[in-house]
């Protein structure tokens, strides 16, 4: 069977592996420049942790934790993210019509949400890297506890105690 192309079987699998390498080494240049910067990130706060240092500005001494300005920033940049996920997944429990903010979270459909808040450290953050994936409901925390103690269904749906 003879083939088309300028070059045998060996050089097309030449060429081949050669643009995988290449692909292979920028995913690893990727990876390592990722890695240093947690590095980094990492050596900065233990750092500052030894220093009693704010670890987000390193520059404010403080007790233990953020200084006063970062801790507000923090609780900002957190509420506009949860803020985030409500406006994507709904604004108010699926079950009761709750829609105030402080008392709602993010349920799993089907359960097994404890399990994977365990698994992922910051649970909205995640929610967001991966675009809002399906299989999530708003929920207010009575509803969601009751619905994990009651086999997955609200006690306010069953009528139990």
């Amino acid at each position: 069977m003879e083939s088309n192309t300028d070059y045998t079987d060996k050089e097309y699998m030449d060429q081949t592996d050669m643009k995988t390498m290449e692909a292979t080494e920028e995913l690893d240049k990727e990876e390592a420049a990722r890695l240093l910067r947690r590095e980094k990130a990492n050596a900065k706060y233990q750092d500052s942790k030894q220093k009693s240092l704010c670890p987000i500005c390193v520059k404010v001494e403080t007790t233990g934790g953020y200084c006063d300005s970062c801790k507000v920033r923090q609780r900002e940049i957190f509420f506009r993210r949860k803020l985030k996920i409500f406006l994507k997944y709904g604004k108010a429990c699926y079950c009761c019509g709750e829609n105030r903010l402080a008392f709602l979270t993010i349920a799993r459909i089907g359960g097994g949400g404890v399990q994977q808040k365990k698994e992922v450290k910051d649970f909205y953050s995640w929610l967001v890297r991966n675009d809002f994936p399906p299989g999530y409901q708003v929920a207010c925390s009575n509803c969601n506890s009751g619905a994990s103690l009651n086999q997955g269904i609200c006690p306010h749906k069953t009528g139990s105690p």
